[in-house]
């Protein structure tokens, strides 16, 4: 890794020396350097910020958008929210509503529809149903079923300086548990409650409201709950609250945030003698203030964020962190450097654990704790058609949740959680290259240098994430869409460790005409079956085929 920064520390002075001496034709978009035509659902886009601390990610459809991406359902899907609340995206200036199904092997069915109705000037109405479900790959037990539905009304409200959004939605899971190969049984009866069964389900309801405000000193107010329970008499609150204030004065903006966060819930665990029960209330309140200035090469954030923590972890109560960004323009617009230094509070939630592991029976919820992050980088556009963005950087985490075969329980494996401090250090790279109008070509890279306090290792955590993706759109009916995942060997609990893996994925398009579009997919083309977490592989090769409708559902057309 030492070797890693020093190679990073010797390149970018030359770097800096080449761009100033070849200031060549300005670009007016840094991140997104060239705007191909987005049709249904805007190319999925790899994170500009490579900064991710999570076990391997799942590969999610882009919610509420479905142009023609590659995206494996080796994994079960994520939930989405519908980006900024809106209800007309731009996939389609005649279209404001879709509609999308599919279907593969393993018994796979995918269905999407998205409906935008405008009831006057000032409201709109939207609702939104998602459903994915395969049945595996039982009788060679590899791969379990999985059922996924999610259903949203929407609703938006506009006036000339304010804007409001609501979102309630309802979301279900059900999954199958692999049997349990490390069974040590007892000498004394196991009593029947305490055996796990192989059908698990999760239920979340939520409901979200945000207001933004154009001529007031307060600029939003958000406010999220969500509800999860399960069969096993789990169950979590969730509601967050956050407002943001804003006084200009002159070149400097006076910036104020309020943020309130309270996970209360109850867990259960089953053990050789019994059930037990844990309930856990943790609540963080705080001030985020800070001064912005911003000039033709500056912008400088300075700040700080005051926490109060009412919960079980133990640190202080009372905790203080830093809040500094800066961004100096060497070449205008083609040529920039940043950096960073801060801290914040994560709250931890069994809604948070499980989006990431839907196997996961956690018995203590503890808020994550991170003192400080610093990180610092150089970003820019050789052209109009390439960018850049180049990032390192170290943080300490406290209370950081870890995965583990739970070795308390009977029959299927689930998994626990034990909480550890980690320290991280990390490289990130990602490039952005437009070649023409047709094609578009995208890669993401992120190394990270993982130090647990207590633990041996850091539990299905990878050392490197590569991903890439190929957007070519030959004709104005075609497009074919490749991408790649590439992720290193990643530790067990078992003093092992997972395989790395590739998982490459690509996708042809056709559009018929302007209402109707067919696609087929080949996901996983390797045949692999990795695991993501032990004793869970994916599914291995996958083709499905769909028909995508596009209509406006308000007919203001006809």
């Amino acid at each position: 890794m030492k070797k890693i920064f020093i190679y990073i520390l010797l390149i970018i002075p030359n770097i800096f020396i080449a761009q100033q001496k070849k200031d060549s034709v300005k670009t007016e978009v840094i991140e997104v350097t060239r705007s191909y035509t987005p049709t249904v659902q805007d190319a999925y886009k790899l994170a500009i910020n490579p900064d991710s601390i999570q076990v391997v990610e799942k590969k999610i459809p882009v919610e509420y958008k479905i142009q023609s991406v590659p995206v494996a359902s080796t994994f079960q899907p994520e939930k989405g929210r519908m980006s900024q609340f809106q209800f007309q995206p731009n996939f389609d200036k005649n279209f404001n509503s879709y509609a999308r199904i599919a279907f593969g092997n393993y018994t796979y069915l995918n269905a999407d529809a998205f409906l935008t109705y405008p009831v006057n000037e000032k409201i709109d109405a939207g609702f939104r149903f998602s459903h994915r479900s395969s049945q595996g790959d039982k009788d060679n037990n590899l791969t379990n079923p999985y059922y996924r539905t999610q259903v949203n009304a929407l609703m938006s409200y506009t006036q000339d300086n304010s804007r409001w959004n609501m979102d309630l939605g309802y979301l279900s899971n059900i999954h199958h548990l692999s049997p349990n190969l490390f069974i040590i049984t007892p000498s004394f009866p196991i009593p029947e409650e305490v055996l796990y069964s192989e059908k698990r389900s999760q239920n979340v309801f939520n409901f979200n409201i945000k207001g933004e405000f154009k001529s007031l000193i307060i600029k939003d107010i958000r406010m999220n709950f969500q509800n999860f329970w399960d069969p096993y008499k789990n169950n979590e609150n969730i509601l967050n609250f956050n407002t943001n204030l804003s006084f200009p004065i002159s070149d400097i903006q006076i910036q104020t945030g309020i943020k309130a966060d309270l996970v209360s819930g109850t867990a259960y665990e089953k053990y050789y003698n019994g059930i037990f029960k844990k309930n856990y209330k943790n609540l963080s309140s705080g001030i985020l203030p800070s001064f912005n200035y911003t000039n033709d090469n500056l912008d400088v954030k300075i700040g700080f964020k005051l926490f109060y923590q009412n919960s079980d972890a133990d640190y202080n109560k009372v905790q203080f962190f830093p809040d500094i960004l800066a961004n100096f323009n060497i070449v205008y617009e083609k040529l920039s450097l940043y950096g960073a230094l801060n801290g914040d509070i994560n709250q931890t939630s069994y809604i948070r654990l499980f989006n990431q592991n839907p196997y996961v029976v956690p018995m203590k919820i503890l808020p994550e704790l991170m003192p400080m992050e610093i990180y610092g980088g150089i970003k820019g556009a050789f052209s109009s058609s390439f960018s850049y963005n180049i990032k390192m950087g170290y943080r300490q985490l406290k209370n950081h949740p870890f995965y583990m075969i739970s070795p308390t329980v009977f029959n299927f494996v689930p998994y626990s959680v034990v909480y550890d401090e980690l320290k991280q250090s990390f490289f990130g790279a990602d490039l952005n290259a437009g070649i023409g109008k047709r094609l578009d070509f995208k890669v993401h890279f992120i190394y990270y240098q993982n130090n647990p306090e207590s633990l041996p290792k850091a539990y299905y955590m990878p050392d490197y994430v590569l991903k890439s993706l190929i957007l070519f759109h030959p004709t104005e009916k075609i497009d074919i869409n490749l991408s790649m995942y590439n992720y290193s060997n990643r530790p067990d609990d078992f003093g092992s460790s997972l395989a790395g893996f590739t998982d490459l994925n690509l996708e042809f398009k056709y559009k018929i005409n302007k209402n109707f579009s067919t696609f087929i997919q080949a996901n996983n083309i390797l045949n692999n079956p990795y695991e993501i977490y032990l004793a869970y592989p994916v599914e291995k090769i996958q083709f499905l085929g769909g028909l995508l409708y596009k209509f406006d559902f308000s007919n203001k057309n006809n």
